[in-house]
């Protein structure tokens, strides 16, 4: 009996020896301290990017570093220094950033498309073709020095041939069209930080953000687009097909 609990207690501190260090790993890492590549110890902030798809995953430097799930936001642990960041999902077209990470958490908003936008066609029976038939019927001007286009902090002015933002005073452009003159720039519904703009048969969505590499996506390719919107939703007409963008 004295020799069964002698080997028991060997076994338990053996155990112990084990666990305890795979704990406090466990306990390192989970508090967000990481071990470069020079063998030093940093802490690694929080970093989140919200507006992902479900089943997004994140690349950092290339890397798979964390998935969204079943949830719209990645959240990750990235050690301090210059980074690329990739996040891509299924039929979803890549967000792309490059970011500094101090030792302070940040929230990032992706901007990604559906490879295919899906789009609800719009007749007269439907409650919202009132609606959109009046927006894309009224007169429209591009934003400019004397209606800029307000979208919280950032003020966007454009012409047929390029978008830009005005940055103490002085305009910094974000975006020239491949083909075809700029008819409209609209704000994208919910952000304050995006841009619809609708340039020959290509539908855009630009980032404004002018401190940071840009975001363009293509939302939408057609004939000859006109798209508007109420504030909550953008609609559409090209040809003689009135109809609303789902996204």
């Amino acid at each position: 009996m004295v020799t069964r609990r002698k080997k028991l207690m060997q076994y338990l501190r053996a155990l112990l020896l084990i666990l305890l260090p795979l704990f406090a790993v466990w306990i390192f890492f989970t508090l967000g301290f990481r071990i470069t590549n020079g063998l030093s110890v940093v802490y690694a902030p929080r970093i989140t990017i919200t507006d992902v798809p479900q089943k997004a995953v994140l690349f950092v430097d290339n890397k798979k570093t964390a998935t969204s799930g079943t949830k719209h936001t990645i959240v990750a642990r990235i050690s301090p220094g210059d980074h690329s960041l990739v996040v891509g999902a299924p039929n979803y077209n890549p967000w792309v950033e490059l970011i500094s990470v101090t030792q302070e958490p940040q929230t990032l908003r992706a901007i990604m498309t559906l490879r295919s936008i899906d789009g609800t066609v719009l007749t007269k029976k439907d409650p919202e073709w009132k609606t959109a038939t009046k927006l894309l019927a009224a007169p429209y001007t591009l934003p400019n020095k004397n209606l800029p286009l307000q979208l919280g902090t950032n003020t966007v002015i454009a012409n047929e041939t390029h978008v830009a933002v005005i940055e103490n005073g002085k305009e910094k452009v974000i975006f020239t069209p491949v083909e075809g003159n700029i008819s409209s720039v609209l704000p994208f519904p919910g952000r304050d930080d995006v841009v619809v703009v609708v340039s020959g048969p290509t539908v855009y969505l630009v980032e404004i953000d002018t401190k940071k590499p840009q975001t363009i996506n293509t939302l939408l390719n057609g004939l000859q687009p006109h798209i508007v919107t109420d504030g909550k939703t953008l609609y559409g007409k090209d040809g003689d097909t009135t109809f609303r963008l789902d996204f």
